[in-house]
């Protein structure tokens, strides 16, 4: 048999179901075709993954955007357990005042479940994603790990 897609006379076949039709194709194709698609479908999740503690590779343009965009209480949830670093990142983004008013919102905050702050890191992560989307800010292939 002759495979459809190579044209290669090969000795295993695996018929593939198209629409009313059926076609042969080699295993080395569909072994091949698999790969591509695989390759594919983890290059489109590289490309869309952010998660939130990638904020600390984003530009000072796109901090305050960000900033701007999301309330100062989802910021301080969002934080509330989050490493200094992460705090002391979005600080040096910040006004003097507006800093205060985010380490007073932090300070505030009683226990929280690990659910509420991870579905609020999720929605500025989405907001971030959406930003992007409308080219208000950049993030970089290296932030996307």
């Amino acid at each position: 048999m002759i495979c459809r897609l190579c044209k290669k006379d090969c000795s295993e076949f695996k018929t593939i179901e198209l629409k009313k039709s059926e076609i042969y194709v080699c295993l080395k194709c569909v072994i091949e075709i698999g790969s591509a698609l695989i390759r594919q479908a983890y290059e489109k999740y590289e490309k869309n993954s952010f998660e939130f503690n990638d904020i600390m590779q984003l530009d000072a343009h796109s901090m305050a955007v960000i900033i701007r965009c999301v309330g100062i209480k989802e910021l301080a949830i969002a934080l509330k357990n989050g490493s200094q670093e992460i705090i002391e990142h979005f600080k040096n983004h910040m006004s003097s005042n507006v800093a205060q008013i985010l380490l007073d919102e932090i300070s505030y905050l009683g226990r929280l479940r690990v659910k509420d702050v991870e579905c609020i890191k999720s929605k500025i992560v989405e907001t971030i994603i959406e930003l992007e989307k409308r080219g208000e800010i950049i993030i970089r292939s290296d932030c996307r790990m």
